[in-house]
């Protein structure tokens, strides 16, 4: 409130008369000048589109007694800073008698303050006084209020050092009224666009008040449309980000061209990363290799190797826990200036495409991806791959118990023999993309398996609009929450189809990674192994877990 007071007395104080006048008003009545200060205190809330009528926030919470005093001082006031503010006031309280005679003054005290001033003060002052004639429904003063904006208009758009000064004149003319728009509108949006154009959101900001004239036009909206297309394409003839970024733009806005929207994704497609600029950060971290081998031996050392894939499930989810994630991810966002200031985007390295990340959801989501991701990767490097890659080494591995194992919690003994399959082969030395791609099509059977044992629906009905059959993968695992530990859960969703996850699914699926790598294999099966045995639990107590071939080869170390 004191900033608010002390800006308003900062206003003031640029006209001696009105300080001369709240003197005057005043005679030492401190009530009387607290009043006055209030009501250059209040906020004015104005409408972005100048289409609807401002609201002074928190007016209703003044007294009556306050705004008898305004209506005394109005009486009073000669200066139109006055007038204007205290009339505007009375208005809006409707205070008796005759508020509309209040508004009239104050509108004509506000046109004045237009006229003399030549910034956004003035600019803002003739749309008030717009919005008060309309609400009064007073033609001439209407009249007058767009009338002088269209003056005004005239005179502030060739300074290109203040453009917003010109763009609000403009933008009170083309919302106004159809009846009391210029007749020669459309000339000033040309005028506006070839002064104003050079720059893109100027550019685009004139463009959107054409498209408004343009309501009801199909023809006309289109060829706005081409035209903001090709404006952001010829933008991205540039290299670096922004290229990228007009290009992306471009390719948005030419969503229903595809005349258009063709050579600009091609265009996108073409572009090298290596050339926008982009800056690898990277922050070494010293690692313990003594510490890294006790925590791989502790799953090593188990009796038998089920046990040891047993010790691998039954732990913390790979990715950390959820609730505890989330919290880092709000502490993070909360912490970030830059992040919460700046529009930040989301580049997908293989397909060259920039997604904004806007809203408070799209940052949480990406940081939490991010916490997730990172949280895989190590557990994948440093204990899942070492851990099942030595285990045919520190054990002898039967094919027989090992599919033994995995049927041992499910009814899919296909799935559940492809991932055996899978196992023997990576451990016999198949190329870690071969084993992937075995790997996939047994995970999502197995996740089809895991809801539906669980009472899940995994059908979509086939209509004669829609063709039915098995739900998608992510929706699957979106249906096991509730179902399964949830940190666990959002381990499947970061390593199979998480956007800012692995995402391994849909990468290796959609042909993006063409090289898998043998921690890619160590966390598809994690997550078969998984969803085979459906509850990690329940393991450590299995009869098969402790039946299945699990003696120490005396001859393997």
């Amino acid at each position: 409130m004191m900033a608010a007071l002390s800006a308003s007395a900062a206003a003031v104080s640029r006209f001696p008369q009105v300080c001369e006048l709240l003197d005057a008003i005043s005679d030492g009545n401190s009530t009387v000048v607290e009043a006055l200060r209030i009501a250059f205190g209040l906020y004015l809330k104005r409408p972005h589109d100048f289409g609807t009528e401002g609201r002074f926030e928190n007016l209703e919470g003044v007294s009556d007694a306050q705004v008898a005093l305004w209506s005394h001082a109005f009486a009073l006031s000669t200066e139109a800073v006055l007038i204007a503010r205290l009339g505007d006031l009375v208005w809006e309280r409707r205070f008796q008698p005759r508020p509309d005679r209040a508004a009239r003054h104050a509108i004509a005290a506000y046109l004045e303050l237009a006229d003399r001033w030549d910034g956004l003060e003035g600019m803002l002052c003739a749309a008030r006084a717009s919005e008060l004639a309309r609400a009064l429904r007073d033609r001439d003063l209407t009249t007058d209020a767009y009338a002088l904006a269209g003056r005004q208009f005239n005179r502030t758009i060739d300074d290109i050092s203040r453009p917003g000064v010109s763009m609000g004149y403009l933008r009170l003319l083309v919302h106004a009224p159809s009846e009391f728009r210029p007749a020669d509108l459309s000339q000033r949006i040309v005028r506006a666009k070839a002064t104003l154009g050079a720059t893109t959101y100027l550019y685009e900001a004139v463009l959107d008040l054409e498209r408004l004239l343009a309501a009801g036009d199909p023809a006309r909206l289109r060829a706005l449309q081409v035209e903001h297309a090709q404006r952001l394409a010829e933008d991205a003839d540039g290299t670096g980000l922004a290229s990228l970024l007009h290009l992306q733009r471009a390719s948005v806005v030419a969503e229903h061209l595809p005349e258009i929207r063709g050579p600009l994704l091609q265009r996108i497609r073409a572009i090298d990363l290596a050339t926008v600029g982009f800056k690898e950060i990277r922050a070494l971290q010293p690692v313990d290799e003594m510490a890294v081998r006790r925590t791989q031996e502790a799953f090593l050392a188990a009796p038998t190797w089920w046990e040891a894939i047993g010790r691998l499930l039954q732990r913390a989810s790979p990715s950390g826990d959820d609730a505890a994630n989330r919290g880092l991810a709000r502490d993070l966002l909360g912490r970030s200036l830059l992040g919460n200031i700046a529009t930040q985007l989301s580049v997908d390295p293989e397909t060259n495409q920039a997604r904004p990340v806007e809203s408070e959801q799209q940052r949480f989501d990406q940081q939490l991806g991010e916490i997730e991701r990172c949280a895989v990767q190590l557990d994948a490097t440093f204990l899942v791959e070492p851990v099942l890659q030595y285990l045919p080494v520190r054990f002898t591995i039967e094919p027989a118990e090992l599919r033994s194992a995995l049927l041992a919690k499910n009814a899919n003994a296909a799935a559940s023999n492809l991932v055996a399959d899978s196992l023997l082969h990576w451990w016999e030395g198949a190329p870690p993309m071969a084993v992937a791609m075995m790997l996939i099509p047994a995970i999502e059977s197995l996740a089809r398996s895991c809801v539906e044992s669980d009472g899940g629906v995994v059908l979509d009905i086939a209509t004669a609009e829609q063709r039915g059959g098995f739900r998608p993968l992510g929706d699957l695992i979106q249906a096991m929450q509730g179902r399964v530990d949830e940190s666990w859960r959002r381990f499947l969703v970061c390593a199979l189809v998480g956007e800012h996850g692995i995402n391994l699914r849909n990468r290796l699926c959609h042909g993006l990674l063409l090289d898998a790598s043998h921690a890619d294999v160590a966390v598809l099966a994690l997550v078969a192994m998984f969803l085979a045995v459906a509850s990690p639990v329940a393991m450590q107590d299995s009869s098969d877990a402790k039946e299945a071939g699990g003696e120490r080869n005396p001859d393997k170390h």
